[in-house]
């Protein structure tokens, strides 16, 4: 059973039709849009044409804050690291590294005795 279709230029339901002819849809559609655009523009918004999309342009004040507060936010970044201070290296004995090898080697033998 087909649903009802709907009368997209007064958005209600219209059972008397079971196709949608998509042509007239988008038109209707595209009217509301150029309607409700133009009474955005009628109320004092700006439409799509108007948004701007270029750079922005700061003072050189402006830019200079800027600078200045990017510098403190890096200087204390490091400074933070180096009063925590870096850990050495931590290195592993040969004996430790002789036993986690033996360890290994026959896990490796328990597998491939059971393969």
């Amino acid at each position: 059973m087909l649903s009802p279709c709907y009368d997209y230029a007064g958005l209600k339901p219209n059972p008397g039709r079971t196709t949608l002819d998509n042509s007239k849809i988008f038109a209707a559609i595209d009217e509301q849009i150029n309607n409700l655009q133009e009474a955005k523009r009628l109320l004092g918004g700006r439409t799509p044409t108007g948004n701007h999309t270029g750079k922005r342009t700061l003072s050189a004040t402006a830019r200079r804050s800027m600078r200045l507060a990017q510098k403190t936010r890096w200087a204390k970044v490091a400074a933070d690291k180096h009063a925590s201070g870096t850990a050495p290296k931590r290195t592993m004995s040969a004996s430790a590294r002789r036993k986690i090898a033996a360890a290994q080697r026959a896990r490796w033998a328990l597998v491939k005795r059971t393969a």
